[in-house]
């Protein structure tokens, strides 16, 4: 169970296997963002569905590890400071230490532009209009070349209004795919990459 005012997460042996699993799974988030844009009491929603998510990934066999970006509380068993939430460049470097501490196989990030920004970087394609594109390859990358990913990331976004059903529609859809998918065994991919997604996952017996 997780205390979603801290983001800690608590263990009893009828709730959770994720206190003896190693962290497979980095979950990154804002307490301060969510709260604003949703109010308390869709953020306590929202943590319960996050909750039931890490509970399902334990029974899975993968532990996960829960992260606001913004808290004192959250970030203190790792040594580390808060960050603004609103600072994609600070969050990056949270997330390297992080990643150097608990060397987990995916990161997931809760929230669109609004909760955890995205980077606005120059558009590397030149010539197709758009002189900037919002990106989360940063993130994804160890280091400042950001073409070259090294984690494999992704983000659940949410959507601009303030109701929280959409983020909380997709917390329950990862957390049901998890349950269908083999022991061990789950991926992500944009809708766009599927059939390419899915040669990869046949050939790896994913």
């Amino acid at each position: 169970m997780t205390d979603r005012r801290t983001g800690t997460v608590y263990q009893s042996n009828n709730l959770s296997l994720s206190q003896y699993l190693k962290t497979s799974m980095l979950i990154i988030t804002s307490r301060k963002n969510l709260e604003n844009k949703y109010g308390q009491a869709s953020f306590d929603q929202i943590g319960t569905k996050i909750d039931v998510y890490i509970k399902t990934l334990a029974n899975a066999g993968l532990g996960a590890a829960l992260v606001y970006v913004d808290s004192a509380d959250s970030l203190k068993e790792y040594g580390l400071s808060p960050v603004d939430p609103g600072n994609a460049s600070d969050i990056k470097k949270l997330i390297d230490e992080l990643d150097k501490k608990l060397s987990p196989i995916y990161t997931l990030i809760i929230g669109g532009h609004s909760i955890i920004p995205f980077h606005i970087l120059p558009n590397p394609c030149g010539n197709d209009g758009d002189t900037e594109v919002n990106s989360d390859s940063p993130y994804a990358s160890r280091d400042d070349e950001f073409l070259i990913p090294e984690r494999i990331l992704a983000r659940l976004p949410d959507d601009s209004s303030g109701d929280a059903s959409f983020l909380l529609s997709l917390i329950e859809n990862i957390t049901v795919r998890v349950k269908k998918a083999r022991r061990n065994s789950f991926g992500y991919s944009a809708s766009v990459w599927e059939k390419a997604s899915e040669a990869v996952y046949d050939v790896t017996e994913y």
